[in-house]
């Protein structure tokens, strides 16, 4: 397979970074068809065996995750990889990947990740991948001019393998090939209701978040009796039935479907997580549990991926957080525990307290507040005014489309 690669341009510092949710800007590139609606466009490729999953179960078990947000921030660099046709035209345009990198930022801030694209990005000029037919042309793309310690992610026109099209297909901790590959229809796509999620359901598979609705271990129970190790191996995700266009309402992002579980209970999945397959514009966030996984797999797993490009007052000034949340006080505490936060701006806030399975306990702030430094506080009663258990709680604070949370330790 020949192709014609522009050399890659490692520059001094770092470019291109976006480290807040932003609103999509039009796309001004005159396209010469329409791309599709987002939901005319096939799905994820990434697979899970049941050997993979039983043996990342055993590699959780050996050693004991914490289960808890360490809050960040971690700087996670991007190295993009842009196809286009031989003759150099086409390709991704770098508004479009931008608009994504936006996109996972706002989806990733709960865990405290901020992405950034390290270098310049490397066009790849070659008719065979700009169309791709078999997944071993996928890998051979995923493959080429990797950068070390960073998330290679590769975006072509028309990303196609033996079984049909595909919209992205990304990798594991334990996968053979590590880098993430994207159709461009199916990145930062403004068509029809829009496609924002895409890019960050294939970035989760990257820090080994699984679909809601995996089966590798078998189907996880409405009941939650199985939910730690068959599923998505996560608790605060309801089990998923697999949805699809057909059980989803376009208009509510409701499950609109009837299925009953092996026990013959029905199905109430969610259908805004991002790593189910709901509808593309209904997904817009992950569950904390999720974010804890993300979170953990990136500092015990991909450590390497971590970054200190704090180099230039210029990205220092960019990269400054738009919220803040101290540490709760006191903290372990029995009677009220005080929340401090600060805004760059005036926003709706949100700050909402769950338990350590990711249930809504109680919301304790939610209105507008001015820019500066306020205060909440939380009682340890929950929405009904009932004392809550000892044990580990999260307050998660959402504000000017980012998130932070902090670990709260109630006793007798």
């Amino acid at each position: 397979m020949s192709f014609v690669s522009r050399p890659l341009r490692l520059v001094a510092g770092f470019s291109g970074m976006l480290v807040a949710t932003t609103a999509w800007s039009a796309d001004r590139e005159s396209a010469v068809v329409p791309e599709p609606t987002p939901e005319a466009i096939p799905g994820c490729g990434t697979s899970l065996t049941p050997a993979e999953a039983a043996a990342y179960i055993q590699l959780l078990e050996d050693r004991e995750p914490s289960g808890e947000l360490l809050g960040g921030p971690y700087y996670v660099p991007i190295a993009p990889h842009i196809v286009r046709q031989s003759d150099g035209t086409g390709g991704l345009s770098e508004a479009r990947y931008q608009q994504a990198v936006a996109d996972a930022n706002g989806h990733f801030a709960g865990a405290g990740i901020v992405f950034y694209t390290t270098g310049a990005i490397d066009y790849i000029d070659s008719d065979d991948f700009y169309t791709t037919s078999t997944l071993a042309e996928i890998d051979d793309l995923r493959t080429t001019n990797t950068v070390p310690d960073a998330i290679n992610i590769y975006f072509s026109e028309n990303l196609n393998y033996e079984s049909g099209g595909l919209c992205g297909i990304s990798a594991f901790t334990f996968s053979s090939v590590q880098a993430i590959a994207m159709r461009n229809s199916c990145t930062a796509n403004p068509a029809g209701l829009g496609n924002h999620s895409t890019f960050s359901h294939e970035i989760g598979h990257y820090f080994n978040l699984f679909h809601t609705h995996e089966t590798a271990l078998g189907d996880e129970l409405v009941d939650g009796t199985n939910c730690s190790w068959a599923g998505d191996e996560l608790c605060d995700t309801p089990a998923d039935p697999r949805l699809g266009s057909s059980t989803v309402s376009s208009s509510t992002c409701l499950y609109t479907g009837s299925e009953t579980d092996s026990n013959g209970d029905p199905y109430a999945p969610d259908a805004t997580l991002l790593m189910s397959y709901s509808l593309k514009h209904c997904r817009d966030h992950f569950s904390p549990q999720s974010l804890v996984r993300a979170e953990d797999t990136l500092v015990t797993e991909r450590p390497n991926l971590i970054t200190n490009p704090v180099a230039t007052p210029e990205f220092a000034e960019a990269a400054a957080r738009l919220v803040s949340l101290s540490a709760p006080r006191p903290n372990p505490s029995s009677g009220m525990t005080e929340l401090e936060f600060s805004l760059v701006q005036e926003s709706m806030v949100d700050i909402t307290v769950y338990d350590v399975r990711g249930v809504r306990v109680r919301t304790i702030a939610r209105s507008r507040y001015s820019p500066g430094t306020h205060v909440a506080g939380w009682d340890g009663r929950d929405e009904l005014g009932q004392a809550t258990a000892p044990g580990i709680y999260f307050a998660r604070l959402s504000a000017a489309g980012d998130q932070v949370a902090r670990k709260i330790q109630r006793v007798h």
